[in-house]
């Protein structure tokens, strides 16, 4: 018998791939814009004007006011997307940086039930080498990750010299239409993470005139990221320093926003859009220097568990499924699994209700900054001493947020205690005065301590303390290879 007449044989025999149970969405949509702070759409009280097509999809979606992400970096954040679980319980965190297939993801459940699946990712946190997209049929690595270790490390540390222009996005959109077109009418399950946002704020050509008068030139964008991030590490940052980077990164995130508009025109031009359950979100937000830890203006996304890193976007549409409007409960990103596995027929992640079930006001949200995310050696470029240097890149955060009340634990102080009701931008720690039931309450909450912490502070040792935060930047994922430019998570 012939190879070719045996091959044919054995595609014959094959068995059907399963279809999605009936009322599961033919097709099913996770977008996270990188980076993306809470505020920074139009509707949630961005800039005027900024975000028109995410306006509009508000307007057609349920909007989580008071999203928050488990982690304030990209790859714990999304394996905690793709699980349901906690960094400490799916151990995709600082201490690993790799997923190592502990459970299936949320690709491999839906793949198994039918689901053609593909993953279209900008960031290289988010990729086959860090283990989280195990189970996409298709996988485009928009930023490929450089194989050569020492020019990885220079490009990593250096950001602003490589002269990557924001065009990755363009690209994610157009590969997404191409893989719509040769899917036909099959079930599938659409991965987009666009990164844009994310440090440098360097916006194609055009954009920062939308936010900037007179317009910078690139040399002067170029500039000012180098500045920006050596000014905050000595401290020093001022008000025209701040309102001058959040008009770049403003400028990124309008960038970002129509490539978005043209990612769901490809759906609609597919047939698609009016019969998906698309998510919208972001895996984390961004600190513009709200706050200073020893003498460190905190930019970028490390060292912290702040509001301005957990807070995110959020919005869910499914027509005729879910009725639009604006919810303000606390939800946490691990209800994102659940809430695609549910849609589609599959049991969910023990515990973890879909962004759908009754609100539950005692339910704690879990927060875990695991070190050594950031490595002593990268932030000897912009912090001269050596003894913070080593604090700053071993100092891990744990927080739970409980209705009105957040507690953040450093793994080498005492706890900070903030009333986000009264005091959002956590300006005002009161542990030292809290309700002694009410502190032990929010510890129980907390993920377990991190491995080898000092910080396990017994509750009649708190004081009052100013608040904390950081900023710097990552280490690289397994085998020692750094993730290229804009890719520090």
């Amino acid at each position: 018998m012939s190879r070719l007449v045996l091959l044919a044989l054995l595609v014959a025999c094959r068995r059907p791939a399963p279809a999605p149970p009936e009322g599961a969405p033919r097709t099913a949509v996770l977008v996270v814009l990188d980076t993306t702070r809470a505020d920074a759409p139009t509707y949630a009280g961005g800039r005027a004007g900024l975000t028109p097509r995410l306006d509009a999809l508000a307007a057609e979606s349920r909007a989580f006011t008071e999203a928050r992400s488990a982690a304030p970096w990209t790859l714990p954040s999304h394996a905690t997307m793709f699980t349901g679980l906690a960094p400490h319980e799916h151990g995709c965190h600082g201490g690993t940086l790799a997923f190592d297939g502990r459970v299936p993801l949320l690709a491999e459940r839906l793949a198994e039930a039918g689901y053609r699946t593909g993953a279209f990712s900008n960031n290289p946190w988010v990729s086959e080498h860090t283990g989280l997209l195990a189970g996409f049929d298709t996988v485009v690595d928009v930023f490929p990750r450089s194989h050569n270790t020492a020019r990885g490390v220079s490009r990593f540390a250096d950001p602003w010299r490589v002269g990557l222009a924001d065009a990755g996005a363009a690209r994610t959109v157009a590969s997404v239409d191409r893989w719509l077109d040769a899917a036909g009418e099959a079930p599938v399950f659409l991965f987009v993470n666009l990164i844009e946002a994310h440090l440098p704020y360097d916006p194609p050509a055009g954009w920062a005139a939308r936010t900037l008068d007179p317009a910078p030139t690139i040399a002067e964008v170029r500039a000012f990221n180098e500045r920006w991030l050596v000014d905050a590490h000595a401290g020093r940052l001022d008000a025209e320093e701040r309102r001058r980077a959040r008009a770049l990164y403003d400028a990124e995130v309008a960038y970002l926003d129509a490539r978005l508009g043209e990612l769901l025109d490809s759906l609609a031009a597919h047939g698609r859009l009016d019969e998906a359950l698309l998510v919208v979100t972001a895996d984390h937000g961004e600190a513009m220097g709200e706050h200073r830890v020893d003498g460190i203006d905190l930019v970028d996304h490390q060292l912290g568990v702040h509001e301005e890193l957990l807070r995110v976007p959020l919005l869910v549409r499914w027509p005729g499924r879910v009725e639009p409007g604006e919810e303000d409960r606390p939800v946490g990103l691990a209800q994102v699994a659940a809430t695609f596995l549910e849609a589609a027929g599959l049991d969910g992640p023990a515990g973890v209700p879909d962004l759908f079930s009754p609100p539950d006001p005692d339910r704690p949200l879990t927060a875990d900054y695991q070190p050594p995310h950031v490595h002593e050696d990268v932030l000897s470029a912009y912090v001269p001493d050596e003894a913070l240097r080593r604090r700053l890149a071993a100092r891990g955060w744990r927080a739970v947020r409980r209705g009105r009340w957040k507690l953040a634990v450093p793994d080498d102080g005492p706890p900070r205690l903030y009333d986000l009701a009264a005091d959002p931008g956590e300006t005002r720690d009161l542990a030292g005065g809290a309700d002694p039931e009410l502190l032990a309450s929010l510890r129980a909450a907390l993920p377990p301590p991190h491995e080898g912490s000092t910080g396990s502070v017994a509750p009649e040792t708190v004081e009052p303390s100013g608040g904390g935060g950081r900023a710097a930047r990552s280490s690289s994922p397994r085998s020692g290879s750094a993730p290229p430019a804009r890719s520090r998570g």
